[in-house]
């Protein structure tokens, strides 16, 4: 009922989520990424997070606000509820497709929440239509490794690391 909710106060606002199929279509689709290769379906979440970066102007030497880029640029409500120790977060929508992107704020690492919600975008981009609750006992799954790449590759692109590493001599 609080997903409804927001969806339809969303929709009041005109603050409807931003569809990221249309930034490319192919790309994310989970039935076009071939799932029974972690290599190629790992290599499909980088080129997403680096379509969303040009697609939003951000350079890949700047840092994302992620709560912010969410809820600013793609019209998509933050949440942190106690979900317990085991949970990081999870995506969820309403039957209009509404997103709404949970954290959990029971860890003592709030650092950590930066990452969920990234990865919980990634669960939003690539399988928008499932609920997804991530807890440590699913972490072999292809589609949580999706979500990982994209996340990672979202937050901080490997070539900006890797030249940060090259600059430093490591």
């Amino acid at each position: 009922p609080t997903l409804r909710k927001i969806g339809k106060l969303q929709k009041l606002l005109q603050k409807e989520p931003v569809r990221l199929q249309d930034i490319s279509p192919a790309l994310f689709d989970l039935k076009s990424i071939n799932t029974k290769s972690p290599y190629a379906a790992q290599s499909a979440a980088r080129k997403a997070a680096a379509q969303v970066r040009a697609y939003f102007e951000i350079d890949k030497n700047s840092s994302i606000d992620i709560t912010l880029f969410c809820q600013r640029h793609l019209n998509i409500p933050i949440c942190g509820l106690d979900l317990g120790q085991e949970c990081w977060g999870l995506y969820s929508s309403d039957k209009y497709e509404n997103p709404l992107i949970i954290y959990s704020d029971a860890h003592k690492f709030a650092q950590r929440n930066v990452f969920t919600i990234a990865h919980e975008l990634g669960h939003y981009l690539f399988s928008h239509d499932q609920l997804n609750i991530d807890c440590d006992s699913n972490e072999n799954d292809v589609v949580e490794k999706i979500a990982n790449t994209f996340a990672q590759e979202l937050l901080v692109p490997s070539d900006a690391l890797r030249q940060t590493y090259d600059e430093l001599g490591l």
